[in-house]
């Protein structure tokens, strides 16, 4: 009779925690989904800022889209008094980029959403 009594709260306990489980992983998506929004909202912010340092109808055929990356959030370009940006400067930019896009990539594939 102790036997089967052990066993009923032992049953119990690993029933209670599959419950705080599963609603920790619900939990868990949430938050993930949260910071995909907040992500999501800031790309937008930044996007219609540029825009707006645009002038409207400036557009021609021949835009360079490589020198929008060397606009900061503040409107400012980082190249030197020359308006020369280095060698080694776009070297770094580069591989930087290079590696936060595969590591994004790589937690996107690795973590399950």
């Amino acid at each position: 009779s102790e036997g089967s009594v052990g066993e009923k709260s032992g049953s119990a306990r690993s029933g209670r925690t599959a419950r705080v489980g599963a609603s920790l992983g619900r939990v868990v998506r949430v938050l993930r989904l949260v910071r995909v929004l907040k992500l999501y909202k800031a790309w937008f912010e930044q996007r219609t800022k540029q825009k707006r340092i645009r002038r409207p109808g400036s557009f021609d055929g021949n835009h360079d889209w490589d020198s929008d990356w060397d606009v900061d959030a503040d409107g400012c370009n980082d190249k030197d008094a020359d308006g020369i940006e280095s060698a080694v400067g776009k070297k770094l930019v580069a591989l930087t980029t290079r590696k936060v896009i595969l590591l994004v990539l790589l937690m996107l594939m690795a973590l399950p959403f």
